[in-house]
């Protein structure tokens, strides 16, 4: 059967199986609601096509043009998108499960509350996409290009972004849950409400970065730069922060209760009404620091350096407390 008659079964049907589209112009059908299994439309043009709730099972877009595509709450599952162009596709609510979008283009597209599953993303392009409330569980997104990208309440639990860079993206809200972010960068970024809890960090720039309620619960930070940083309301608790560099960054009402310091810099920092109780400060360095109100109850710091740091009103080790605290019944 032609092409051309494949296509007109289609838009009568609405059901094709086992078909053959590849290197066709398929521009602008309306193919909204329509149920594909293995359909090939490798290296096609379907600008502007309507995909609104179809159903795609094994279907091949591979290094097809998609541009300006309307897909919302398109379900697909094991679906090839290698090498594809989708800028300014619209994907709002869609379900993907198994799809490869490997070397694809999603420039200014939209993944808009779009939920992927066990998908490939090796080398995709979402320079200034909306990722809005995208779910991506267990992904890895190392060589993904983020630039100028909505990732705004994105969960990304448990993915892997080894040094990533974020350039003009909005991360407010996203998740970053157990995340292995090795050496990302994030330098000079507002960062609102994002959550790295449990997250690997080592070496990841934070330098002149401004956060404001971040967690940074039980991350870990070793040898990271947050150099003339800003954060407010940051909760570090069990955080580890071995051999950072935080030298004139500034802290407000921030916890670090039971972080690990050990070796960090904070050289002429700024710690302001924040809780460093129980953290190890070893072999730290506060030379020049200001620190006011600060809670430094049952700190260690041994070989620490405290050069003309000014220490006004800080809470040194209640005694009673930490009997308390230490207490454990007899057996």
């Amino acid at each position: 059967m032609l092409a051309e008659d494949i296509v007109q079964v289609l838009l009568s049907e609405r059901v094709l199986n086992g078909a053959l589209l590849a290197d066709q112009d398929l521009m602008n059908l309306d193919l909204s609601g329509c149920v594909l299994k293995n359909v090939s439309f490798a290296r096609s043009d379907l600008t502007g096509v309507n995909l609104t709730a179809a159903v795609l099972d094994g279907c091949s877009f591979e290094g097809a043009t998609l541009n300006q595509v309307v897909a919302a709450k398109l379900e697909g599952s094991l679906i090839n998108f290698s090498g594809a162009t989708m800028q300014g596709a619209d994907f709002s609510g869609a379900l993907f499960d198994q799809c490869l979008f490997d070397n694809s283009n999603l420039t200014n597209a939209s993944f808009d509350r779009v939920t992927t599953s066990r998908c490939v993303f090796t080398n995709t392009d979402f320079t200034r996409a909306n990722l809005f409330r995208w779910s991506a569980l267990e992904t890895d997104l190392s060589t993904v290009t983020f630039s100028q990208t909505n990732l705004g309440k994105a969960n990304l639990t448990r993915s892997i972004l080894e040094g990533q860079t974020f350039s003009g993206c909005d991360l407010t809200l996203t998740m970053f849950l157990q995340c292995l972010m090795g050496k990302a960068n994030f330098e000079g970024m507002s960062l609102t409400q994002t959550q790295f809890t449990q997250s690997s960090l080592a070496g990841a720039r934070f330098s002149g970065a401004q956060a404001s309620f971040v967690s940074f619960v039980e991350c870990d930070l070793t040898g990271a730069d947050l150099r003339e940083s800003y954060f407010k309301m940051v909760n570090a608790t069990d955080a580890t922060l071995g051999m950072a560099k935080l030298d004139k960054s500034q802290w407000i009402q921030c916890v670090l209760a039971r972080a690990n310091c050990g070796g960090a810099s904070w050289t002429a920092s700024s710690l302001d009404s924040c809780d460093l109780s129980h953290a190890l400060l070893d072999d730290g360095d506060f030379s020049l620091a200001r620190l006011e109100t600060v809670n430094l109850h049952a700190i260690s710091d041994a070989r620490a350096r405290w050069d003309s740091a000014k220490l006004k009103g800080v809470l040194r080790t209640d005694s009673k407390l930490l009997v308390a605290e230490t207490w454990r019944a007899k057996i």
